[in-house]
């Protein structure tokens, strides 16, 4: 008896904890199954209710969100500002112009405007300066030896005493003090497309590049080569038994005649003959042995490497000013008619040649008499327009330049030289302005009009 329920008990003891261990591996199971697979399992659309012959279906994954695209119009381009105006690949010589009426820089080229962005210029305490400039230097990551150090990226200076344009914070007045800035995205295109050497016009109104064609200005155009003579050589002799004659006994050819040379071989330029009246000028007696010829007012412009020219017209010196690589070679006195009567600031640029690749195409930037209104300080009103500054015409803009032109009058035999170094990106600017302080060593011809 006692056997039989120690018997029935151990069973009763075996029977619960068998249960148990297979409860305890079950749970074990089922927790094991993940999230995702257990969620498989469906009876009748009950997840509750597992059974057995349940049918096994994978989940349908959920679709991935569509991004929305832009019309390729909206696309940023690479090389191109963003939020600024489209740019293209430049051709020819740029000209870049600076309009602090309206804050806007715009950049041409010889097929029209290429890119334009907004600015912000100096303060009526610190003002931008306004005439005509070149870029004399570039500095990609520049900073300030005047104000504490400030970062100045993509600097391009216009002159020595502090006024370039680089990046800086755009207000959307005249904030800075003295400079130009420029958005980061637009600094950092327009420096990929200057080099030294281009020319920016800073004006109080919008000033943009007119073709022009003047009788005067066709006097820079290359004149065609002069004819070379055709030299008959005489025909090779027959060897014969009665007479043998070789090459060598023959007479050789006419050569022309050789030019005069100097240094490495190039020949050496014509020298322009002084007026009738220009004392001769006297030898530098301290020169050393082999030194440049010092610039004389009347002689040769020294020899340059290749590249444009910059020709500065000045009523107020009254005379002609040559400037290449930033050094001067040549000036001469000039006449101007009607010395009394204003000749304005005109800087005429050759763009391009002609097809016939002698003839060179120009175009003319006139800068108006600047007024005495200073730029309006502090923030702007919202909802308020922004006084307009009215542009000077295309019309007016050329009809003053080719008056200009026709008072200045320019020796034949200068003229003549000039030409020989006339080349696309060269420039004639006629101005009542003198040199100005500004123009010195390692620039161009800087004309201050206010």
């Amino acid at each position: 008896m006692l056997r039989a329920c120690g018997r029935l008990r151990g069973s009763a003891t075996f029977g619960h904890g068998g249960l148990a261990g297979l409860a305890l591996g079950a749970a074990l199971t089922v927790l094991s199954v993940g999230t995702a697979d257990a969620s498989y399992y469906y009876y009748y659309g009950h997840p509750s209710a597992y059974a057995p012959g349940s049918v096994y279906l994978p989940a349908t994954p959920r679709p991935a969100a569509k991004k929305a695209r832009r019309p390729a119009a909206d696309q940023p381009q690479a090389g191109k500002p963003k939020g600024e105006a489209a740019a293209r690949a430049p051709r020819g010589p740029l000209l870049v112009s600076v309009s602090l009426g309206d804050q806007r820089v715009r950049v041409f080229d010889a097929g029209g405007q290429v890119a334009e962005a907004p600015i912000s210029s100096g303060t009526k305490s610190h003002p931008t300066l306004t005439g005509v400039f070149s870029i004399i230097q570039k500095n990609r990551h520049h900073f300030s030896n005047l104000y504490a150090n400030a970062p100045m990226p993509y600097m391009q200076r216009l002159t020595w005493s502090g006024t370039a344009m680089h990046t800086g914070a755009l207000p959307g007045y005249p904030a800075s003090h003295g400079c130009i800035r420029m958005p980061n995205s637009f600094a950092s295109h327009l420096w990929g497309m200057t080099k030294l050497g281009t020319r920016v016009i800073v004006a109080r109104s919008t000033v943009t590049p007119v073709e022009i064609s003047h009788p005067q200005l066709a006097r820079f155009d290359r004149k065609p080569d002069a004819a070379t003579p055709v030299v008959t050589l005489p025909a090779a002799p027959i060897k014969t038994a009665a007479a043998e004659q070789t090459l060598s006994d023959a007479p050789k050819p006419a050569m022309p005649l050789a030019t005069s040379t100097s240094g490495a071989g190039e020949a050496a330029p014509a020298a322009i003959p002084a007026p009738a009246d220009a004392p001769a000028a006297a030898p530098s007696a301290t020169a050393p042995a082999g030194s440049p010829a010092p610039l004389v007012e009347y002689g040769p412009p020294l020899p340059q490497k290749s590249g444009p020219i910059s020709i500065f017209v000045s009523k107020k010196e009254g005379k002609l000013f040559v400037r290449k690589n930033f050094e001067p070679i040549y000036e001469t006195p000039v006449t101007i008619s009607q010395p009394d009567a204003a000749l304005g600031t005109h800087v005429f640029t050759a763009m391009a040649l002609d097809e016939n690749g002698r003839s060179l195409r120009w175009s003319v930037m006139s800068l108006p008499a600047e007024p005495r209104a200073e730029p309006v300080e502090g923030r702007k009103v919202r909802g308020a327009a922004a006084k307009a500054v009215p542009a000077t015409s295309a019309a007016g803009s050329t009809a003053s330049a080719r008056e200009a032109l026709e008072r200045i009058e320019l020796p034949a035999e200068v003229v003549e030289r000039l030409a020989e170094m006339m080349a696309p990106g060269s420039s004639l600017i006629v101005s009542d302005k003198g040199l100005g302080p500004q123009t010195g060593r390692g620039t161009d011809f800087i004309v201050l009009t206010r």
